[in-house]
Order: structure tokens, then sequence, then C-alpha cells
């Protein structure tokens, strides 16, 4: 689980202030992790709260172990600056 802010439209709209209830995004980021694709399990407004978006992933099976794996969001073709997280076995 990913949380972020810039991530788009969201539907149903929600108003300017309203908590999410699990708003979609209408156009789903792309992730890598350690350059492979992850699987994109939910994308939208993080529910319970206001102006914060939720990425729920898979990540990819094959990934390596380490603490500093790369990831990379991808929002409307624009990648984002590389983070890295720690992967366990």
């Amino acid at each position: 689980m990913f949380f972020a802010t810039g991530l788009g439209v969201v539907t149903p709209p929600l108003a300017t202030g309203e908590p999410s209830a699990g708003n979609r995004t209408a156009s789903t980021p792309t992730v890598t992790i350690d350059g492979a694709a992850a699987e994109i399990l939910f994308s939208g407004a993080a529910p319970g709260f206001v102006g914060l978006n939720q990425i729920n992933l898979r990540i990819p099976p094959n990934t390596r172990t380490g603490p500093n794996i790369p990831v990379v969001l991808t929002v409307g073709g624009k990648p984002s600056n590389p983070v890295t997280i720690p992967v366990g076995p």
C-alpha cells in the first residue's frame, strides 16, 4: 500500500473537503518496482481521508530482496522521482 497526492480525478467525484468512501481514480497509474510492473489492485482516494490518494498493489513475484529497491509511480505518462522501499523474502 502506497499513499500519494496528485493522482488526478476520482469517480464518482468528491466535493472539496469531503472524505472519500473509496472513490477510484479515473485513470489507473502504473508502478514499477525494481523495473518490473506491479499489479494495481486499487487506485483512488484513501477511504476516510481528504486529499490523500492510495494505491494498493502486488509486488512482482520475482522482485529481488534488499533494503533499497527502487519504485517509480507514473501518472498520465509522467514518472515520479524514484523512491526506495525494503523488500524481504
